[in-house]
């Protein structure tokens, strides 16, 4: 009798972790700096898919993962800045939603901030505190403006949001390929589960105990 419980517990076990898998959260990895500093380069996280399924509609600042329009399969991280009925333009660089331009508090970079931004000596960066009140988060701009992207104003249909990185100057997302279909997001981001430096880092190879269990905002 014991191994036919054994198999049974296994086999439970098994099927415990596919419907994780596929129902509730799935674990992704950090592979760039466009997120930056709210995610950083080798910081993996996990990633909500039951409440957007149970009735929870994307808003103006969460964190999504997505399967990108263009390129099949692939799945990128933005944030979402603007949702369905929303009017939204980029001027200067600086993101306008609802004709009103987005509010940014200078802030102090943390060290894996400046870890990655070492990377391009020369260029000078600027980090700001900006989104809707309540959901408060950190932006990177480029001061020299050599990145900006400008955006003529669009209002949003049913169904669509703009998604843009939080490192303003550095991130492939809606401005270069248009809006995103509410069918193509995976999850809502979580929390950072576990996060280490890259390959190319100062540091070498290392874990950063400090920012595993953040939660993403």
């Amino acid at each position: 009798m014991t191994r036919p419980r054994r198999r049974w517990a296994l086999a439970g076990a098994l099927a415990a972790v596919v419907l994780v898998r596929v129902f509730v959260a799935v674990p992704f990895r950090i592979p760039t700096g466009s997120m930056l500093p709210t995610l950083a380069p080798g910081d993996f996280i996990l990633v909500d898919k039951l409440s957007y399924r149970l009735g929870a509609r994307p808003g103006r600042g969460d964190v999504v993962v997505f399967r990108h329009p263009r390129e099949g399969d692939v799945s990128y991280v933005k944030r979402i800045v603007a949702a369905p009925g929303d009017r939204l333009a980029i001027r200067g660089g600086r993101l306008h939603v609802n004709g009103s331009p987005e509010e940014e508090v200078p802030a102090r970079p943390g060290p894996v901030v400046l870890d990655v931004l070492g990377r391009y000596p020369g260029r000078r960066w600027g980090l700001f505190e900006a989104g809707p009140e309540g959901r408060r988060h950190g932006i990177l701009r480029d001061l020299d403006g050599f990145l900006h992207a400008e955006r003529r104003e669009i209002e949003l249909p049913e169904g669509s949001y703009f998604v843009m990185g939080d490192n303003r100057d550095f991130s492939h997302d809606s401005r270069f390929w248009g809006p995103l279909g509410e069918e193509r997001i995976v999850g809502r981001a979580l929390l950072v589960w576990l996060s280490a430096t890259m390959p190319w880092s100062r540091e070498g190879f290392a874990v950063r105990p400090g920012r595993v269990g953040q939660w993403i905002r």
